[in-house]
């Protein structure tokens, strides 16, 4: 699906809604504002934003294992050398 970048000025209550739909859902802000406009409107979910949302969210759920993985890699290592 082709998309425009475009910009708006949003209160900051809309601003920080949407940082916390993004970070509950793992999904990224373009992602929420999408959904949540496509909802407004009654426009049918595209099949595209669907998958791009799923490959989104695991990548994000990669990312987090990883960095936790790498914090016990780090806790690990700091305890061998004490």
């Amino acid at each position: 699906m082709a998309s425009k970048l475009v910009a708006f000025r949003l209160p900051d209550d809309v601003v920080q809604a949407i940082e916390s739909e993004s970070r509950s859902t793992g999904k990224d802000k373009t992602a929420v504002v999408v959904q949540a406009l496509r909802h407004f409107f009654e426009l049918p979910s595209a099949l595209e934003s669907t998958r791009v949302d799923g490959l989104q969210r695991q990548m994000n759920e990669l990312q987090q294992k990883v960095e936790k993985l790498s914090e016990q890699l780090n806790q690990t290592t700091l305890s061998q050398l004490k």
